[in-house]
């Protein structure tokens, strides 16, 4: 099974980029992801992380178009859940 976050619409330059880990059956985490600093480069040139793509239900339908099963939830924060079974 996989479980997967899509934005429903574009977020802006303000939109929080997480990463969601499992590490037990029933505990979900998210951590907040920063770009990384390189100490030899201004700070100037560090460049945020950004939304690359929105995918639509259509998209995503053909992204898992091999798998068995893909459920769609829609939340209150513009951000479509996506459960996948193989």
């Amino acid at each position: 099974m996989l479980l997967a976050f899509f934005h429903t619409r574009e977020a802006g330059p303000d939109a929080l980029t997480t990463a969601i880990t499992l590490p037990e059956t029933d505990v979900l985490e998210m951590h907040a992801i920063n770009a990384k600093r390189d100490p030899r480069r201004p700070v100037q040139q560090i460049k945020p992380l950004t939304l690359q793509r929105v995918f639509n239900n259509r998209h995503i339908e053909n992204l898992f178009r091999d798998f068995a099963s893909i459920k769609f939830f829609l939340s209150r924060d513009n951000i479509r859940e996506v459960l996948v079974v193989r």
